[in-house]
C-alpha cells in the first residue's frame, strides 16, 4: 500500500508530494532549518512534484516546477542525495519567481551589526569556517547561498552541510559543538543544527559589513588585508547564481553591492583561527 505524504512549504506557498518517503519528509527539516514546513495529507490542490520511492529507487514527476539538475544524469541513491536534491530545487523555484533576489554560491555570518560576506568557490574551506564562527556563537546566514535584496543581506534558509570526515585539524571546543549540533549525517555529509538563539529565518534582511574573500593554504597564521574592488568583483560575478534578470541589471547590482562595504582578502591554514581574527575584526 502506497504511503502518500504532502510536505507544504509555508514560506513559499507551495508544496511537494512525497509517496514511500516517510525517511525522506523526517530528514526534510535539517536541510530547511529556516523554512516553516508543514506535513499534511494531500488535497485537491495540485503539488510542485511527485517524489517516490520504489524499491531503491526514487523517481521524480514534474507538475509545477522543474526537477533538480542532475536528477536524471546521477540518479539520487540516498535519502541524503534526496534531501539535498529537494533544497536544490526549491532554491532554483524561489528565486525563479523572486528575480529581485540575486544569490551568491559562498557563505555568510552575522557578526557584530552585520553580515559578512563570503563569495567562494568549492574547496575554499568556507564550511569548515562556518562550523568554526558556530562554535564560537555566531549565527550563520549560510555555507552555501547567500541572498541579496536591495542591497542587503537576504537568508535562503539552509543549514549548513559539512563533508565527512571532519578535518582533524578542528580544535576540541568546534568538534563538541559539531558533535552536538549535528542534526542528519550520512553517506559522507552532515547537517547542522543551530543553538534556538542563533537560528536565522529564511527572508530575513540584515545589512551588509564586507565582503571576505577566503583563500586557504597549507601553513601560516590567518591575516585579513585590504582586497581590490576588480578581485571581489570578479568573484561575485563568477559565484551568481541566477541570470533571469538581463546581465547589465545583474552586473550594475552586483557593481554596486561590490563599493558598497568593505572588502578583505583572509588567508588561513586553521579555521579557527580564521574566526577568532574575523570575530576580533567585526565585532
Amino acid at each position: 500500500m502506497n504511503n502518500l505524504t504532502r510536505v507544504n512549504f509555508v514560506d513559499a506557498k507551495w508544496s511537494i508530494d512525497f509517496e514511500n518517503c516517510d525517511d525522506v519528509v523526517a530528514n526534510l527539516p535539517h536541510a530547511f532549518q529556516g523554512w516553516t514546513l508543514e506535513v499534511a495529507q494531500p488535497d485537491s490542490k495540485s503539488p510542485r512534484a511527485i517524489v517516490s520511492r520504489r524499491n531503491s529507487a526514487w523517481h521524480w514527476q514534474d507538475l509545477d516546477g522543474a526537477r533538480p539538475r542532475d536528477w536524471d544524469a546521477i540518479p539520487p541513491q540516498s535519502v541524503m542525495r534526496v534531501v539535498t536534491d529537494i533544497h536544490d530545487a526549491a532554491l532554483y523555484w524561489y528565486l525563479h519567481e523572486n528575480p529581485q533576489v540575486l544569490c551568491i554560491h559562498g557563505a555568510a555570518a552575522k557578526i557584530g551589526n552585520g553580515v559578512i560576506c563570503f563569495p567562494a568557490r568549492g574547496n575554499s574551506g568556507k564550511s569548515i569556517l562556518m562550523a568554526c564562527l558556530a562554535a564560537e556563537n555566531v549565527a550563520i546566514l549560510g555555507d552555501d547561498v547567500i541572498g541579496l535584496k536591495a542591497n542587503k543581506a537576504f537568508a535562503m534558509g539552509f543549514a549548513p552541510r559539512l563533508r565527512t570526515p571532519l578535518p582533524k585539524i578542528l580544535h576540541l571546543k568546534t568538534a563538541k559543538h559539531l558533535q552536538k549540533h549535528t542534526s542528519f549525517e550520512a553517506n559522507g555529509w552532515q547537517y547542522l543544527n543551530a543553538k534556538p538563539e542563533h537560528s536565522i529565518r529564511f527572508k530575513s534582511v540584515f545589512p551588509f559589513t564586507a565582503n571576505v574573500l577566503p583563500v586557504r593554504t597549507s601553513t601560516g597564521p590567518a591575516t585579513l588585508t585590504p582586497a581590490r574592488t576588480a578581485d571581489v568583483l570578479h568573484a561575485i560575478i563568477a559565484e551568481n547564481i541566477i541570470r533571469v534578470l538581463p546581465m547589465e541589471t545583474i552586473f550594475n547590482r552586483l557593481l554596486r553591492f561590490v563599493t558598497s562595504h568593505e572588502k578583505y582578502v583572509l588567508t588561513y591554514s586553521d579555521p579557527q583561527d580564521a574566526a577568532k581574527l574575523l570575530l576580533q575584526r567585526f565585532s
